[in-house]
């Protein structure tokens, strides 16, 4: 309301009113330290702007700007009537890393704090604001523009997707990477309020940035903190979404049009907009069709269908509406699936590391640490690593928690320690917690650098396979290394 109070105001009284006057006006009603930092703020982001920010919007952001600050400042929460719908709003997080760095420069000249909802309703702001960043500096450019050229490409090719052509993701990784390295350098690490949400929702994508970032870690002589890796992650989520399709499903019915627009219109209110619906009548229902779906609705029952189903009722119940939308998240909008654009689908090179040999199922470990010597010892045992190779697995750790999901760890480490790549499996069958996670399944990987780009292509296949609760919960039945192997390549 302030906002727009303040918009009206100025309109009114001065037309085509300047930044300076809208500074020294709101002075009047806003503590000069918040306006002088608003101001400040505003005036070092504009280098990093895409382009110059219109006059209308840059004053709104202003407003906002000095508005959400005297209310910190004077001790008042703020009232945010925005709720972030996860995953299907990763594009508003894409200025993200911009309100983390508003708040953090807020915090040091102001001492204010913004929550972690608050900073999400910044970033929010900013893109609705239009803002879009783009480095204006061109010898900085020049210098990082084929390191980053290569990190896009190298993760492209690791999740199927051709990203070379994202102008925005360029821009925005250049303006993201290079203070980040600088920083880095300087030993200065910002937090990531959502780094756990980060870490849950795109395990796979978070481990293989990690990865692909040795490159420049190497390069630039640094070590990358998960707190930058997950905001790097940000950036890429938001471009592989847009690169991907949002998902198709086909209903299948038999002749009744009336019954099928019932069907249809009832899903279609559940699912997001962006879901292609095709209805297919029984008769007319090809092998094609099952394939290209990523999964199947259907008001008659289907034998080997060779897809993921469900079967609904012609009226369709708030109950299977729910099991509609569970199908979704799970085969339309999950992280895999958006993966699947690669045509690979066998591990060419991790597939020869799982060997029987060092596949351990253990019940008497009961801690990460006792996990990590005994796979350790056995990697020296058969030397696969040096004997320092566990101060990499800790330093390693120390960065994160390289706990995945679905109760698998995979720990890991790319050292001059390794002697020959390995991959070894634990098989914990009562668990053990690792960084407040129960753990069942434990895999380390040593990597021999010389086999780092072909262990790196491979993960997400392997991913797929193991991050998958009832994966799991089979593995961990079994008594038979050579059945353990057998399970993993199948």
């Amino acid at each position: 309301l302030l906002r727009d109070f303040f918009n009206s105001y100025m309109n009114n009284c001065y037309p085509n009113f300047s930044n300076e006057q809208l500074a020294t006006t709101l002075g009047d009603y806003y503590p000069q330290s918040v306006i002088a930092v608003v101001e400040d703020t505003l005036d070092s982001f504009q280098a990093i702007f895409k382009g110059t920010l219109e006059d209308y919007y840059l004053n709104s952001l202003f407003i906002f700007l000095a508005t959400i600050a005297t209310r910190k400042h004077r001790g008042k929460e703020l009232i945010v009537d925005y709720e972030l719908s996860g995953r299907e709003s990763i594009e508003l997080l894409s200025n993200y890393y911009l309100a983390v760095e508003i708040n953090e420069r807020f915090n040091e000249k102001l001492g204010i704090q913004f929550t972690t909802r608050e900073i999400d309703y910044i970033s929010y702001q900013l893109f609705m604001h239009k803002v879009e960043l783009n480095i204006n500096n061109k010898y900085l450019e020049d210098m990082f523009c084929s390191h980053i050229t290569d990190f896009i490409a190298r993760i492209g090719k690791s999740v199927g997707l051709d990203l070379s052509q994202d102008q925005n993701l360029y821009d925005a990784l250049m303006c993201h990477m290079i203070p980040m390295i600088y920083r880095i350098k300087s030993n200065i690490d910002i937090e990531n309020p959502i780094l756990n949400e980060v870490k849950s929702n795109y395990p796979v994508l978070f481990n293989l940035t990690w990865f692909h970032l040795n490159d420049l870690a190497k390069k630039f002589d640094i070590t990358f903190s998960e707190n930058e890796v997950s905001f790097i992650t940000i950036h890429l989520q938001v471009a592989i979404e847009k690169a991907s399709s949002k998902g198709y499903v086909v209903i299948v019915c038999e002749t009744g049009l009336l019954t099928s627009e019932l069907l249809v219109s009832r899903i279609r209110k559940n699912l997001p907009a962006s879901v292609e619906l095709n209805v297919i009548p029984l008769s007319k229902l090809g092998q094609e069709d099952v394939e290209a779906a990523d999964f199947i609705i259907s008001a008659i029952a289907l034998d080997n269908i060779g897809k993921p189903y469900i079967k609904v009722s012609p009226v369709v119940t708030d109950e299977e509406l729910k099991e509609v939308y569970d199908h979704y998240l799970k085969y339309s909008e999950s992280e895999f699936v958006r993966f699947n654009h690669s045509k690979r689908k066998r591990m060419e090179f991790i597939s020869g590391l799982i060997d029987p040999a060092q596949i351990h199922i253990e019940k008497g470990l009961k801690t990460k640490e006792e996990c990590i010597e005994y796979l350790v010892h056995n990697l020296g045992s058969a030397n696969y690593v040096c004997q320092d190779f566990k101060d990499d697995i800790y330093n390693r750790e120390a960065l994160g928690s390289t706990y995945l999901a679905s109760g698998v760890s995979f720990p890991h480490a790319m050292s001059d320690n390794v002697k020959k790549s390995a991959l070894p499996v634990l098989i914990l069958p009562e668990g053990v917690f690792w960084n407040g996670h129960l753990v069942y399944l434990v895999m380390m990987l040593a990597i021999k650098e010389a086999n780092a780009n072909q262990i790196i292509e491979d993960l997400p296949i392997l991913y797929e396979r193991v991050l998958n609760d009832q994966f799991v919960a089979k593995v961990t039945k079994l008594t038979d290394a050579e059945d353990v192997q057998k399970m993993l390549l199948s």
